[in-house]
Formats: C-alpha cells, sequence, structure tokens
C-alpha cells in the first residue's frame, strides 16, 4: 500500500503525487481510494481505488535512475514489436499504452520509429494513428524518466529518438 507523499505513475495520467488516502463511496459502495494529483499537471485530480487488484495493474512505483539507464542501454539491442495484422495496430497501441510496461514502450516506440522512417523514404506521410500513438509513448516514458532525473522531458524525448530510431 502507498502512503500520503508517495510519488507513483498512474497508466494513463504519468506520474502522480498521492496527495490523500480516503474512504469514499461510488456508485453506493465505501472504499479506500488514493487522491492523486499529477506532478506536471496540479489542476487535474484522479481518485483510484486502493485495492491490491487495481494498483498492480494501474499504479506503478517509479522506476529507479539505475533501471531508467539500464532500459536506455538495452534499448538498442530490443527487437521492434511486430505486428502481423495491420488493421488491429490502435487496438495493440492502445493497450501497450494503458499497461504502461516500460519495456513494451519502447519496443512499440522502436517499431513506430521504424514505420516512420520507411514511410519516408518511400515518400510517404506517417499514418495518423501512428504518429498520435508514438507521440503519447513518448509523452508516457518521458514524463517518468524527466521526474526522476530532474530534467526536461523534451531532453528525454531526443534521447529516445537517438537511442531506437535506428
Amino acid at each position: 500500500m502507498f502512503r500520503i507523499n508517495d510519488v507513483v505513475v498512474y497508466s494513463l495520467h504519468g506520474v502522480c503525487r498521492i496527495t490523500e488516502i480516503k474512504e469514499m463511496e461510488f456508485a453506493g459502495e465505501r472504499r479506500l481510494y488514493y487522491t492523486l494529483v499529477p506532478v506536471f499537471d496540479e489542476r487535474s485530480t484522479f481518485f483510484v481505488p486502493a485495492e491490491n487488484d487495481f494498483i498492480g495493474k494501474k499504479l506503478k512505483k517509479p522506476l529507479t535512475e539505475k533501471e531508467i539507464k539500464t532500459i536506455f542501454r538495452e534499448a538498442s539491442k530490443q527487437k521492434p514489436l511486430s505486428l502481423a495484422a495491420d488493421t488491429r495496430r490502435k487496438d495493440v497501441y492502445q493497450k501497450i499504452i494503458e499497461n504502461g510496461d516500460r519495456e513494451e514502450l519502447m519496443a512499440l516506440l522502436k517499431m513506430l520509429y521504424k514505420r516512420r522512417r520507411h514511410q519516408s523514404e518511400t515518400g510517404k506521410k506517417q499514418h495518423l494513428i501512428d504518429e498520435r500513438y508514438m507521440k503519447r509513448a513518448e509523452d508516457t516514458l518521458a514524463e517518468e524518466f524527466a521526474f526522476i532525473r530532474g530534467t526536461d522531458k523534451n531532453e528525454i524525448v531526443r534521447e529516445l529518438r537517438k537511442k531506437l530510431d535506428k
């Protein structure tokens, strides 16, 4: 269980601070909830069940600097994600973003960078769906990594592109 002032990564909303833990009633059910405030947008607030099954899927501890270094070091060796059916890619992309698994996000980015490069080399524009999910994956990783490193998100995006867009 997390505590007040802990920093967590909330799958679709990025790095958040737990500002409160309290019992609340939603849909006629009383449960314990975390109150989350995104560190990069303190105007938003999220109420997240403090149950174990939800926590493992949606709330994660941020990576350490050592884990981030390992991810970047291993990134060049990582195989890009491959999709057999092009028509299902939006569903696959969405699932990866929602899961928030950093290695899957890196593999997704590697594939999307490769697709973008191929489209460019053949004189075509990047597919809108690829562009949209590439930005979401970059933002997801960059927010967490920038918070841990105390740096700018754009710097992390440049580093992601340098390591993965080969």
